[in-house]
């Protein structure tokens, strides 16, 4: 049985957010779930394509919920095939612990010369399985469609979930009040648990890899990405990073990882760690096989205050089946954090409990679309193409420093335009004029789809008006420019999206 799903879905997982946020107000604790999925796509010519799913997702109610994905081959030979989206669904419990699971997917993206033709990609599911304790298992029936494209397969899936519990709240507020009051509260069933987030330079130096054009690399390839850690027990670390090329002549070069780590102090201000990294890459000519990769490491942090340190790795990167390998090299800035989490679910976990003075975040969620136009030069490694419009799904997150100022992170995907494969990722401070107005330098990293970007490194500032419906909803439309710094890409850029605005509780 497929379950079509064509313009109605962006619709469904507007709804099942705006559903969320009328939940999340009246109960502050919400259960979440990391979500793993793998399908077997057979593609044109008998060509199979392993693809891993990854999905964060949140419970509106008992039954529906909405959250991200992102989705990228780990086997076969189209390493480099990356897509990101919207993930909603439903799930009912049959007998004892027992479920069904109806859900869909909508996104763009593509890589690794697969035939996704613009990149828009739907997938819906059907899954049943059983629940163990914070993990279900299961299988399913999938089919994975990119309409514009070549691709169009369903086939058995298996799935794999983790329930963890957090806090939200939607919406903003500086009611002294209710600060003093969730204070008493949080001190009764919260604990602290420390996270760092930060900004990394991967500098790969390939050991005897040839590229899928067969030429070797000879220098060393930079990655710009973000790196994110959250405690798990006692001086183990929950791992997760991706980035995009920056230098190096590898544009549409991506990667993922997810992995554990164990982490120490050895001196004051001094830590060291070790880890593995398992995760998929590819793009730009490195030979990654079907995209499964794996990193070791081991390096040192210092600790420059209670919020900054700085941290270098060096590690060995390899891909399962390509060609590609090499010795590595990390560097981070990074930003430590401590977050509540509700003391039900962390019996297990090494974290104190609240005893200092509650502080809350404010954090923006803004899915919408954004639109290349008006060239100045072609923007196409192809120039037959250089007078059409690139349609690409965004998601935008944004964290709050103060009541003006903010950093955020972009994440883009194509998914018409004849640019299928075509991915950014920008980071940068913005700044809230006033309750309508708002401003973004953003820059980052691009690649793929047969985009002029060079070697990857992109400007694009970004001047952004907001409507509020209320405390928690907005209408955003903005205007800006996108250019390559060393390639012919120059046009500008309109975005149109929701806001979806929320805080939660630190210290």
């Amino acid at each position: 049985m497929v379950f079509s799903i064509k313009r109605s879905s962006f619709s469904c997982l507007f709804l099942a957010l705006c559903c969320f946020s009328i939940h999340a107000q009246q109960v502050p604790v919400v259960k979440n779930h990391l979500a793993f999925s793998y399908d077997d796509l057979q593609l044109p010519k008998n060509e199979s394509m392993g693809l891993l799913g990854g999905n964060y997702l949140f419970e509106l109610n008992n039954n529906l919920y909405s959250g991200l994905g992102i989705y990228g081959a780990v086997k076969g030979r189209r390493g480099g095939f990356f897509t990101g989206g919207l993930h909603t669904g439903w799930r009912n419990t049959i007998v004892s612990k027992y479920f069904i699971d109806i859900n869909a997917f909508v996104g763009g993206g593509g890589g690794g010369s697969a035939p996704q033709g613009g990149g828009l990609m739907l997938r819906t599911a059907l899954d049943v399985g059983v629940k163990i304790k914070q993990s279900s298992i299961g299988v399913g029936y999938s089919y994975i469609d990119f309409p514009n494209g070549d691709i169009s397969s369903h086939q058995i899936s298996v799935i794999y979930r983790y329930l963890f519990k957090s806090f939200h709240f939607s919406g903003w507020t500086n009611k002294v009040s209710e600060d003093i009051e969730w204070q008493k509260k949080f001190h009764k069933f919260a604990l602290v648990n420390p996270n760092q987030f930060s900004l990394q330079l991967t500098r790969y130096f390939p050991h005897e890899s040839v590229g899928v054009s067969g030429k070797q690399f000879d220098n060393h390839l930079d990655i710009l990405g973000i790196r994110w850690r959250n405690k798990l027990h006692r001086n183990f670390w929950l791992e997760f990073e991706t980035g995009g090329a920056m230098l190096g002549n590898i544009d549409g070069f991506a990667q993922v990882f997810s992995g554990l780590s164990y982490e120490r102090y050895i001196a004051n201000s001094v830590y060291a760690n070790i880890g593995l990294l398992v995760g998929a890459a590819g793009g730009g000519d490195v030979n990654t096989g079907g995209g499964l990769v794996y990193r070791s490491f081991a390096g040192f942090g210092y600790q420059i205050n209670t919020q900054w340190s700085i941290a270098s790795q060096i590690a060995w990167t390899a891909a399962l089946e390509g060609d590609f390998k090499a010795k590595t090299a990390l560097f981070n800035i990074v930003y430590h954090y401590k977050t509540l989490i509700p003391a039900s679910n962390s019996i297990s976990r090494t974290i104190s409990r609240l005893n200092s003075n509650l502080k809350w975040r404010h954090y923006r969620i803004r899915p919408g679309i954004q639109r290349y136009s008006h060239y100045y030069g072609s923007g196409r490694k192809n120039d037959s193409l250089k007078n059409l419009d690139v349609n690409l799904v965004n998601l935008k997150l944004d964290s709050f420093i103060n009541s003006n100022l903010y950093v955020t992170g972009h994440a883009l995907g194509a998914f018409s335009g004849e640019a299928g494969g075509y991915a950014v990722g920008l980071v940068g401070p913005g700044l809230q004029m006033n309750r309508y107005l708002s401003a973004e330098f953003l820059g980052g990293v691009a690649g793929g789809g047969g985009i002029a970007v060079g070697s990857g490194q992109i400007v694009q500032p970004m001047l952004n008006a907001s409507w509020p419906l209320d405390d928690q909803w907005e209408i955003e439309a903005s205007v800006g420019y996108i250019f390559a710094v060393n390639d012919n890409l120059s046009a500008i850029v309109t975005n149109f999206g929701a806001v979806y605005r929320f805080r939660s509780p630190f210290i």
